[in-house]
């Protein structure tokens, strides 16, 4: 939990549809981490869980974002 600089929803974007993703930005690691590989949750579960991480972390979450929303 120590090395997770901040946790990040994207929205991830194919020809054919259109999903969200949760990620992490760790320490030390030059890539994003996904959360769920192989999973697509629906924005409704990924938003709480992303919410309860930024909390977790001392974050706030960030303001150019509708996820504030919720």
């Amino acid at each position: 939990m120590d090395k997770i600089l901040k946790p990040v929803l994207l929205e991830c974007v194919t020809p054919v549809t259109c999903y969200w993703s949760l990620s992490f930005i760790v320490h030390g690691e030059a890539e994003l981490v996904l959360v769920f590989k192989e999973l697509r949750p629906p924005m409704k579960m990924l938003v709480p869980i992303w919410k309860a991480l930024c909390a977790a972390t001392g974050i706030k979450g960030s303001s150019n974002t509708s996820m504030e929303d919720g």
